[in-house]
């Protein structure tokens, strides 16, 4: 019986394994003594002037290299003293401690030498290492270089890291001096990525002129394959007519054909995507579709498809509103809604994708006009309580979700329009209930806190748009009371304090949208001369001074208000 008892307890009993916490530590620890000592090494490294010596056990477990020394048919697998050229005697007590320890110490004087030694070497361990150094270094004055450390290296992570950092805080890096040591290959390929962090083109062709005028004599013949990498055909024409004329373009017949096809192609961007960072889309927001008939619509053009397409809608529709965009927030100000003024302020955040209340105007009301301005909103005239057109001008801080009253304008208006230029507000045209149309003019000078009288346009004119480009602002269409809708567009030269003509549009348009996308002017909607509302738009080119059709939007209406916004809401 006691027989089986046993045979039972001894088949119950399980299979348990034990693990000596600290033991292989342990072993290495004496292992390193041993090395410190020079007891029981079989071989000695010989790096510049210094002697190592070592067991090769260890050096055949830490490193492939050795492994293949040592366990191969290499020569040296039997001599006693081995030479081991192309890194430093530092670098090798470095790795060699790292092998027996599993420590290493990095330092920004050392990681090259060590990085360059754990590569030729093997020790994949201590290469992480320096990598990893290296990429809790990154900044714009050495993100060049580490990526060129790494490429040399093969360190892919670090590469990946140093691109990415260079992408992302490309500005920063082009003010560096590293970036005229890239070779043209690196160059294209960065400034070709679609993750470069730019606000326009034209930053990336000022690298191009930098990088090859460092070395003109070698480089310039390189501009070819270069300037296909700026994407010349979102640089507004004006300013490619300005590059032209750059030493570095005249008088080379290809590069001039490449920026005349990029003159010609603008805003016929069909099938060629903008950057991310830079990719900006034209909107048209509210109105009325027909007498009374409001709409809530937001619509966007997608300049690749050269469509329309339509988006988030309005929280409640709005007429004659001011939009404006403040960081990346959009701010949707007054108009009205069914023939009610409205005091109200709405803003939308693409990240939380909803709308949301801030403070109302304290005064202004209706028809109002918006412009921001130092980090402020300005909003400007329309209505008021007991009067049909005030002078009134506010202004928000986004901070504190306060309106304060600043000066007012000299004249009372509505239906007028509100542009910023150099640093000062323009207000242009309108009505008064008083005084009828206007065609006069007048800026706010923030620091004196006071506003001048301008030169009067040509035309009177009220519901126009009016938009600031290439240091003029640009008056466009509206309607007065001897033409009605107006077709006719004026130029304001601040320089000269006067106006002048400039080639009407190819239909009168009263109330359009009108907004500079692209370089151009463009105009939307609004209604024409036989009060139908239009969905055509056209759009401006300031080179050739002349109009022409792009594809209509998706609802025709008038009273509304265009916005250019970095985020596809």
């Amino acid at each position: 019986m006691a027989t089986n008892v046993e045979e039972i307890c001894i088949a119950k009993l399980k299979e348990k394994k034990f693990i000596a916490n600290g033991f292989a530590g342990s072993m290495m620890s004496n292992f390193y003594e041993l090395m410190q000592s020079g007891e029981f090494c079989d071989v000695v490294l010989r790096v510049g002037s210094r002697d190592f010596n070592v067991h090769k056990v260890v050096l055949v477990s830490a490193s492939p290299y050795f492994s293949a020394m040592f366990r191969g048919g290499m020569s040296e697998k039997f001599q006693q003293k081995v030479n081991i050229k192309e890194v430093t005697s530092e670098s090798m007590e470095l790795l060699l401690d790292f092998c027996y320890t599993g420590e290493i110490t990095v330092t920004e004087n050392n990681v090259e030498d060590l990085l360059l030694a754990a590569d030729l070497l093997g020790f994949s361990h201590a290469k992480e290492s320096c990598s990893s150094f290296l990429q809790d270094q990154l900044d714009p004055g050495n993100c060049i270089g580490i990526l060129q450390l790494g490429e040399k290296h093969t360190c892919t992570k670090l590469c990946s890291k140093a691109e990415s950092y260079i992408l992302r805080n490309f500005k920063d890096v082009a003010e560096c001096n590293e970036i005229l040591s890239l070779d043209v290959k690196q160059l294209k390929y960065l400034l070709e990525s679609d993750n470069i962090n730019i606000d326009n083109e034209l930053e990336v062709l000022q690298v191009i002129f930098n990088w090859v005028e460092n070395d003109s004599k070698t480089r310039r013949k390189m501009l070819p394959f270069l300037l296909p990498a700026a994407k010349l055909s979102f640089i507004p024409p004006k300013k490619l007519r300005e590059i032209s004329k750059q030493s570095l373009i005249q008088g080379d017949i290809f590069l001039q054909n490449i920026i005349e096809e990029a003159m010609i192609c603008h805003c016929e961007c069909a099938g060629m995507p903008m950057r991310k960072s830079c990719a900006a889309w034209l909107y048209i927001l509210g109105g009325e579709r027909s007498f009374m008939k409001e709409t809530r619509s937001i619509e966007y053009f997608d300049c690749e498809r050269m469509e329309w397409n339509n988006t988030v809608k309005l929280a409640g529709s709005r007429v004659a509103c001011a939009v404006t965009v403040l960081g990346n927030t959009l701010y949707v100000i007054g108009g009205s809604r069914q023939g009610t003024k409205l005091n109200t302020v709405q803003c939308y955040d693409p990240e939380s994708a909803a709308w949301e209340n801030v403070a109302h105007l304290t005064k202004c009301q209706g028809e109002v006009k918006a412009a921001v301005l130092d980090g402020n909103i300005y909003v400007a005239g329309g209505s008021c309580t007991g009067q049909a057109t005030c002078s009134y001008v506010e202004k928000y801080c986004p901070v504190s979700n306060k309106w304060t009253a600043v000066c007012n304008m000299t004249h009372k208006r509505r239906r007028f329009s509100l542009v910023l230029l150099n640093n000062s507000l323009y207000a242009v045209g309108g009505f008064d209930d008083q005084r009828g149309y206007l065609s006069s003019t007048e800026h706010y000078l923030p620091d004196s806190n006071d506003w001048q009288e301008d030169a009067s346009m040509f035309y009177k004119r009220c519901d126009f748009g009016a938009v600031a480009l290439s240091g003029y602002i640009f008056a466009v269409g509206g309607v007065n009371e001897r033409q009605g809708s107006l077709s006719s567009v004026e130029r304001y030269n601040p320089s000269r304090d006067s106006w002048v003509a400039m080639s009407s549009m190819n239909r009168p348009r009263g109330g359009p949208a009108v907004a500079v996308y692209c370089g151009k002017i463009f105009a939307m909607n609004g209604m024409s001369e036989y009060m139908s509302v239009e969905d055509s738009v056209e759009c401006y080119d300031e080179v050739s001074n002349s109009w022409k059709h792009v594809a209509g939007t998706t609802m025709a209406r008038f009273g509304a208000a265009a916005f250019v916004f970095k985020f596809l809401i």
